[in-house]
């Protein structure tokens, strides 16, 4: 039905026309949810754990790979559920502000703190684009004011987004849309038979030991890869070397017969005490439930990750190694180039959703130490635009990141330092007439970068009026821009400067229109 519903709008449509299907792992673990619909969606509550989007973009990824055609949109939340956060009928003492103007609001706003992680877990992922949900918990509606609907109880939420939006977003959306995702060591199977027959999985909504284990994983920095039944009878395990195998009560015969090869090959299977009969894990672990209180459920996730980095020491060498559970990684790879998200979640009980100790919403400060496996000749932060003080040893690069409050950073670790940014330009142009440029950057060798790096391009008339700005990426080591003076444009020179984000390095040029 979604498909013919798809193909109708497209057929009619006077332009090329998006189609999408959310929330598209609200099922089991089968492909072909959302039929032939251009993108795959799903929304996520980014409570109590800001980093809930990563599982459930990982489960839309495993769906995706069923039609190689599909993209991915995810989406958090703005809003968040009174009954699971600040409970109407808890009462407790010295209520906040908000509740007393709100005191029957079922749909609040989510706590910026949390807005920000989740963001910054939303683009580590390689997704087509990212969405919020619940416009209205963002501005204060005086008419809808005091209703059942949602409600706008956090006015610092909006300027987080806004900021995160025009800061990371924009000028990093250009190469976060093209950075592919790695090929996987670790897998995580969600049997199909398992949820079907003995209630397992999570449904894209309920939370379990199936979320829990892919929360604990990205804790521990091992950057799983989810694993449908259907890409194992087609793809095989491919680069894995570990497999996890959470609540694996029941298996298909066709799988069951694959794990055991993959097993008998060598490869590490790991997995709770349900496994099914027939199996010896060879390495167990315990299974680690929901908890009411946040504080001891976050401890007991950051507990399990480090038991699980050190058990899975000599099988896997992990691409990135953290000081601390509390910074989640994710990277992505092009060529000799390497893309680390760094995120930090940390946080406490504030005064927001603090009283009622349902979620810790406030961010905190963390400084935490990072190892990558590669051997760097310069580290560049992309939001700051600027070079990164690193160690090089025997293969692995060490920083020292610093955070005042949740939120992440994006680094760029390169072979070679960047020296220069070249542009060639034709010398002169005529209004309403096409000119293009060409841009090119140099690394210390004078060797042209072949990676994929933001630009920020902006195109300035006679009187230094901005005429154009917008962002762009290096691709196949140069970028082209074609160019249009208005026909009632200001005659004489125009200024056109390209500035890479990685160093902050720039290259201007002027054409003269006439």
């Amino acid at each position: 039905m979604t498909s013919m519903i798809s193909d109708c709008a497209k057929s009619i449509a006077k332009r090329p026309l998006v189609t999408s299907h959310d929330p598209a792992i609200r099922v089991p673990p089968l492909w072909g949810d959302g039929g032939n619909v251009g993108y795959l969606g799903h929304w996520t509550y980014a409570y109590p754990d800001a980093i809930n989007i990563g599982v459930n973009t990982d489960e839309m990824q495993a769906m995706a790979r069923g039609n190689s055609s599909q993209g991915i949109f995810n989406e958090t939340q703005i809003i968040c559920y009174r009954s699971k956060t600040a409970p109407v009928d808890e009462k407790i003492e010295n209520p906040p502000a908000w509740a007393l103007e709100y005191p029957n609001a079922p749909y609040i706003t989510i706590p910026p703190d949390i807005l920000r992680a989740a963001a910054w877990t939303q683009i580590s992922r390689h997704v087509s684009g990212i969405m919020f949900h619940g416009y209205c918990s963002l501005f204060v509606d005086e008419v809808r004011k005091g209703d059942t609907g949602y409600q706008c109880t956090n006015l610092e939420t909006e300027g987080v987004l806004k900021e995160f939006l025009h800061t990371v977003v924009k000028p990093m959306g250009p190469v976060l849309k093209r950075l592919p995702e790695p090929s996987a060591q670790i897998g995580v199977l969600e049997s199909l038979a398992s949820v079907m027959f003995a209630g397992r999985g999570s449904w894209g909504w309920t939370r379990g030991w199936l979320f829990n284990l892919n929360l604990m994983l990205q804790h521990a920095n091992l950057q799983p890869k989810i694993l449908y039944d259907e890409e194992i009878m087609r793809d095989g395990f491919g680069s894995l070397k570990v497999l996890f195998m959470p609540h694996c009560d029941v298996l298909a015969e066709p799988i069951f017969k694959a794990v055991t090869e993959f097993q008998e090959k060598g490869g590490i299977i790991v997995s709770d005490s349900s496994l099914v009969p027939g199996i010896t894990p060879d390495i167990d672990i315990n299974v680690v439930a929901d908890m009411a209180d946040p504080v001891a459920f976050n401890e007991a996730i950051c507990k399990g990750a480090l038991a699980l980095k050190e058990k899975l020491r000599g099988f896997v060498e992990p691409m990135v190694v953290t000081s601390t559970p509390e910074l989640t990684t994710h990277y992505r790879q092009d060529g000799e180039a390497l893309y680390l998200f760094a995120i930090n979640g940390k946080r406490t009980f504030g005064d927001y959703f603090g009283p009622w100790k349902h979620v810790c919403e406030k961010g905190m400060p963390l400084k935490a130490g990072v190892d990558v496996r590669c051997n760097a000749g310069a580290v560049y932060d992309l939001i700051a635009h600027k070079p990164v003080s690193f160690i090089e040893n025997q293969g692995r690069t060490h920083l020292n990141l610093e955070y005042e409050t949740t939120g992440g950073k994006l680094l760029l670790f390169l072979p070679t330092p960047i020296a220069k940014v070249v542009m060639v330009t034709p010398a002169n142009a005529e209004r309403g007439e096409p000119f293009s440029f060409t841009v090119q950057v140099l690394d210390a060798n004078g060797k042209r970068l072949d990676c994929l790096l933001p630009l920020q391009i902006t195109v300035e008339n006679l009187d230094g009026t901005t005429d154009d700005c917008c962002y762009g990426t290096l691709l196949n080591r140069r970028y082209t821009q074609t160019v249009i003076p208005p026909i009632n444009a200001p005659l004489g020179a125009w200024r056109v400067t390209v500035t890479e984000l990685a160093s902050g390095k720039s290259a201007m040029a002027i054409v003269t229109v006439k």
